[in-house]
């Protein structure tokens, strides 16, 4: 049991990196955006 929770756990932590990595990426993207339109 404790290994299931381990590994759900460790699933959380990768939905968590990925949210921020996507987030850094996008507000990148969008500064860029904002950037070339001024």
């Amino acid at each position: 049991m404790p290994q299931l929770w381990w590994i759900t756990n460790e699933t959380d932590l990768a939905y968590f990196a990925v949210g921020l990595l996507l987030d850094g990426t996008l507000k990148r993207l969008f500064s860029r955006l904002f950037s070339a339109a001024t």
